[in-house]
């Protein structure tokens, strides 16, 4: 075993320490050792022998937060070095105990598994008390899903929730995903790069009926929040709330796919979700496509009352949409005309217009910056919770976009 105590990344976290080995099998009871002995190292480097502290120095040297306990799914060993980057620099919240579980490649070591650990403290602000950063990374051949299931199990912190974490691909067939799914108490995925769109949205539709006490989120949902505020308040007032029983033309434009594979489809699928199961329109089947994009006719209205929606998807070619979206257009065809805009100018601003018969013409320019992955991250696992509206958004989604239609 060799432990290192490499430049950390941020200012206000002190030097990681960090323990690492490769061996034929993994051992908990080595883990655990490890993890004390690097925590004493690091007591013993920062503020000297604990037999010399006094007993509230002692607790403080030795205290960690009690947040969740967060399982993270790799598909690489690659991705779970970004994943544990990530991981130590959250701000603002952080798990009290992060294990990454990955399955090795290719290569020189492919039969062996290997372990590394790495422990820190940041601290926010100098009145802050500081935070504990444990992070455990498995890597084990493939085929020993359930042995890399079992091992995170007995190293999870007891009387805390446990999230499985799942950033990348592929969710839908994974042995692992489904080792730990119905053993933790939430699920949280990022689907802004999955390219298996209808595979992945059945998946958590499915999984959202386990009802673990803190269900299913996607950081795509998060990511939306903005959008789906600036929509409904178009609705605040009185004279436009009539319009919603008139809208019939809905045009969702999403960020194009980038050079790493986000795209903002999943986020258009989900809006179109939300407004679709906030107004009671009904997917009669799923999306086509229609010149470079994708069509639907909707219905709404009461059944034998009903009305049609023209719900149309088309990807941008923006660099500067947050891989999300790029505008929303909600607009009557006949009838009294109202228009109803939201999109997104560049990566710092967002513009409204909205135009109804009983309104006159408003525009409005919102400070809307891209966020960051950990930004979001960070939020979402501080605040992860059962969400029935983001559920009812995922069934439509599902049906505009099943699994085994893909683009």
């Amino acid at each position: 075993m060799t432990i290192a105590t490499p430049k950390a990344d941020l200012a206000s976290t002190s030097e990681p320490m960090v323990a690492e080995w490769t061996a034929s099998n993994l051992e908990v009871r080595r883990i655990r050792a490890a993890l004390d002995k690097l925590w004493v190292d690091w007591a013993d480097r920062s503020v000297g022998s604990p037999a010399g502290m006094a007993t509230d120095q002692q607790d403080q040297a030795f205290m960690r937060p009690s947040t969740i306990n967060a399982i993270a799914i790799a598909d690489s060993e690659g991705e779970a070095t970004r994943l544990e980057a990530t991981l130590a620099t959250l701000q603002e919240y952080s798990p009290s105990r992060s294990i990454i579980l990955s399955r090795s490649g290719s290569g020189i070591g492919e039969d062996r598994c290997s372990v590394r650990i790495e422990v820190a403290e940041r601290r926010a602000s100098r009145s802050s008390s500081p935070t504990r950063i444990e992070i455990i990374t498995l890597v084990a051949p493939s085929g020993n899903d359930e042995m890399l299931a079992s091992m995170a199990n007995a190293l999870l912190l007891p009387d805390l929730p446990d999230v499985l974490v799942v950033l990348g691909e592929p969710l839908a067939n994974n042995g692992l995903v489904a080792s730990l799914l119905e053993r933790t108490d939430g699920l949280l995925v990022d689907t802004v790069s999955t390219h298996r769109v209808g595979e992945t949205l059945d998946y958590l539709l499915r999984a959202s009926q386990l009802r673990n006490r803190l269900g299913v989120g996607d950081l795509v949902w998060t990511r939306l929040r903005t959008w789906r505020d600036l929509l409904a308040q178009f609705f605040d007032q009185p004279a436009a709330r009539g319009a919603l029983d008139r809208i019939d033309d809905v045009r969702i434009v999403y960020a194009p796919r980038k050079e790493d594979d986000r795209s903002g489809l999943t986020a258009a699928l989900l809006v179109a979700g939300w407004l679709g199961s906030r107004l009671g329109w009904r997917a009669p089947g799923d999306l086509i496509p229609s010149n470079g994009g994708f069509r639907l006719t909707l219905r709404a209205g009461e059944r034998g009352k009903s009305r049609e929606v023209l719900l149309s998807l088309q990807e941008g070619k923006s660099n500067l949409s947050c891989s999300s979206l790029e505008s929303v257009r909600l607009a009557t065809k006949g009838g009294e005309p109202c228009e109803f805009l939201v999109e997104r100018r560049d990566e710092a601003a967002i513009t409204t217009l909205s135009s109804t018969a009983e309104m006159a013409h408003m525009t409005r320019l919102v400070h809307a910056s891209c966020p960051a992955d950990g930004t979001i991250l960070a939020a979402k696992l501080r605040r992860l919770r059962y969400d029935s509206v983001y559920i009812e958004a995922l069934e439509l989604a599902s049906v505009l976009w099943p699994p085994g239609f893909e683009s």
